[in-house]
């Protein structure tokens, strides 16, 4: 939603800018989306409840092209996906997210360069995290990037971890988590429960979330993330710049080892 306005006026881009980054609020995962936060359109309609709020999903110890309409996948060892923004209608989570992260976070530091950083923490965006001393661009980025060390393969795997039965894949990264069937289009990522069919009738969709193996360009993608947040964060939470370095540090050996763990291309 936004204004058509005469472009010779020197505010015909106003609010672009926020509008346009409140997407990535407004497909967060695992929280509420509140009116409060939304900057254009029929907010009250755009709010919603948060989908996904425990995304408790099940590793699969290999690729499998279709799952079919019933999940005959492994139950076997669950992770906790929970959070970061959903990738598009289906509401799955994957690690090419990595592009969107360094797309904001590039934008932040050419700022800095630029010395006009300072807008970050003033009105360019608005979000539940505005108003901290943290820039906004960067507490928005962080929503993924937390969930991408989510997605790190831990020792304790079955199938990936130090004594996995499908090798040591540790501190690699998940390929990505989802549904094990497609969701139909417009449904809810809050509520799965009508399924229409041909007669009229509903039925839940019972779908069953999911990881797919780790692969060495899902680990790749979080490593040159968290690299660069690592030295965006210094200074503002050190904390936060220490866990990322740790993690690009440990995603890169881990990838070194495995440098052709590919997904298949069907």
């Amino acid at each position: 939603d936004f204004d058509i306005v005469d472009p010779s006026k020197s505010n015909a881009y106003d609010g672009v800018l926020k509008n346009a980054l409140n997407y990535y609020y407004q497909n967060r995962s695992g929280i509420d989306i509140e009116a409060a936060y939304i900057t254009s359109g029929d907010k009250e309609t755009l709010a919603h409840e948060g989908g996904h709020k425990s995304d408790m999903a099940y590793v699969q110890s290999k690729w499998v092209k279709s799952y079919g309409q019933i999940f005959d996948g492994d139950k076997t060892y669950q992770i906790d996906g929970t959070g970061g923004w959903y990738d598009a209608g289906d509401h799955g989570k994957y690690v090419n997210g990595g592009i969107s992260v360094w797309t904001l976070q590039n934008m932040y530091e050419l700022s800095v360069a630029q010395k006009t950083d300072s807008k970050w923490t003033k009105d360019a965006m608005l979000i539940p995290e505005s108003g901290d001393s943290n820039p906004d661009i960067l507490d928005e980025a962080r929503v993924e990037l937390e969930w991408m060390f989510k997605m790190m393969v831990q020792s304790g795997d079955p199938y990936y971890g130090s004594n996995g039965s499908v090798g040591n894949y540790v501190n690699m990264v998940y390929h990505k988590l989802h549904d094990h069937k497609w969701t139909g289009l417009a449904t809810k990522p809050w509520d799965y429960s009508g399924e229409y069919l041909s007669d009229g009738t509903t039925k839940g969709w019972n779908t069953t979330r999911i990881v797919k193996p780790p692969t060495t360009a899902a680990t790749l993608n979080m490593v040159a993330c968290a690299a660069q947040a690592s030295r965006l964060w210094r200074g503002i939470d050190d904390d936060f710049a220490d866990t990322c370095l740790a993690n690009a540090k440990l995603g890169y050996e881990a990838a070194k080892k495995n440098p052709e763990v590919l997904a298949p291309l069907d």
